[in-house]
């Protein structure tokens, strides 16, 4: 049973710990309190949600039919008709069939150890200060996932440079090596934050597990070193290293999956996709009607239309304007394309809003303004994020302890 002390002294909860992810003496720690925190989720319902965010489809109707002509109409219709709400029991069932993936790579190559990296969202260099915000999806779902894995990870690393480092370390120091790295996610969209901005970044610095290095070079390294550039176990070669990467993520874009195998290639790793579903964008969606997709982007390009993103959210996440059409969704704004013809700047067109997002209604003095409504959806009014929420409550449990102490 997970106790209050569990929490207080939680690495992953208090700043002043967090120099401990640099420590290869307490990775045991790491491990015992990130199943420690999943498990006060669990306890606490943290993993849960109250309210639905499904499209009301009388509400979408009505939507579709504000707009003016039979032209507007559909364009109205062919910008949501992709649109999929995923509920979170759906995506709670799709994460453990991910996970079940995994453990069935674990079971047929034999793999006794593994690291997981949780730095996913965030472009942690192991020399700069780190951070951790508990309140990101990605954690979440790495705590959601942790109970259906077979076997324990090995370590729990804040970054992918940091890992490989350790993993030389072990092969050096124990003549064992760890060559499995695996990152948790709910989705991915563009796949620039995960695959590019983590992934590629860091094996772009080279860090290779086939590191060679003399028995007198490894007396000199110090562990304590072992998260700088100019560490003495960097060694350039041309050789493969012994790399295997697995991303558990239920849910991808096909444009994800093709980044994805281009760094496969250009760094010559292994990459494993453990996904339920690939996810398409409106050009995979309309490719074949190139002046359907013109009509979308001059209708809605200015709030928030453009042919790459991809038609998805979740109960438990409405992903920004760099994914999906957020603001469209949450404020449910009719513009109509024959106003805009008329008047040369769709800027002036009348702007009216219905909005067909069930238990997500905004006042329309926000509606009107697309960076207030964001900035207020930021502060998880709608949907009710249940990870931001998790990190309100664990804030308030610990500041509740510390004064009862």
């Amino acid at each position: 049973m997970v106790s209050k002390n569990d929490i207080l002294n939680n690495l992953f909860l208090n700043e002043k710990y967090f120099k401990l992810f640099f420590d290869p003496k307490l990775r045991l720690k790491r491990v015992n309190d990130i199943y420690k925190l999943s498990e006060f989720y669990k306890k606490y319902k943290l993993f849960n949600q109250n309210k639905h965010y499904d499209i009301n489809k009388k509400l979408l109707e009505k939507w579709i039919n504000s707009h003016k002509t039979d032209e507007d109409k559909y364009i109205a219709k062919m910008l949501i008709e992709p649109v999929v709400h995923v509920s979170l029991d759906e995506f709670k069932m799709n994460l453990i069939h991910s996970v079940n993936k995994f453990n069935d790579y674990i079971k047929s190559n034999n793999i006794k150890k593994y690291y997981i990296i949780i730095g996913a969202n965030k472009l942690w260099g192991t020399n700069q200060q780190n951070y951790l915000d508990i309140g990101k999806s990605n954690f979440w779902t790495l705590l959601l996932a942790l109970p259906y894995l077979i076997i324990k990870p090995y370590d729990i690393l804040l970054n992918l440079s940091q890992a490989i480092e350790y993993s030389i370390f072990e092969k050096l120091k124990k003549k064992e090596i760890v060559s499995d790295f695996v990152f948790f996610d709910d989705c991915s969209y563009s796949g620039s934050q995960l695959f590019q901005n983590v992934i590629d970044f860091n094996l772009l610095q080279k860090y290779y597990l086939n590191t060679i290095i003399t028995n007198s070079e490894i007396e000199k390294i110090n562990i304590n070193n072992l998260d700088k550039k100019e560490s003495k176990l960097i060694k350039v070669h041309n050789a493969k290293p012994n790399i295997h990467i697995h991303v558990i993520i239920p849910y991808i874009s096909l444009v994800a999956k093709d980044l994805s195998f281009n760094i496969q290639i250009k760094r010559n790793i292994d990459i494993h996709l453990y996904n339920n579903y690939f996810i398409k964008s409106y050009e995979d969606f309309y490719k074949f009607d190139e002046i359907l997709l013109n009509q979308l982007k001059d209708n809605y390009s200015l709030d928030g239309f453009n042919k790459n993103l991809i038609p998805l959210y979740f109960d438990h996440k409405m992903p920004d304007g760099v994914s999906t059409i957020d603001y469209i969704l949450l404020s449910g704004i009719v513009l109509n394309y024959s106003d805009s013809k008329k008047n040369k700047n769709i800027k002036k067109s009348k702007k009216k809003f219905v909005q067909f997002i069930n238990n997500c209604i905004y006042p329309t003095n926000k509606l009107m303004n697309p960076n207030e409504l964001k900035k207020w959806g930021s502060n998880t009014l709608c949907p009710v994020s249940p990870y931001k929420e998790a990190k309100k409550f664990i804030e308030k449990y610990i500041e509740k302890s510390l004064a009862s102490s």
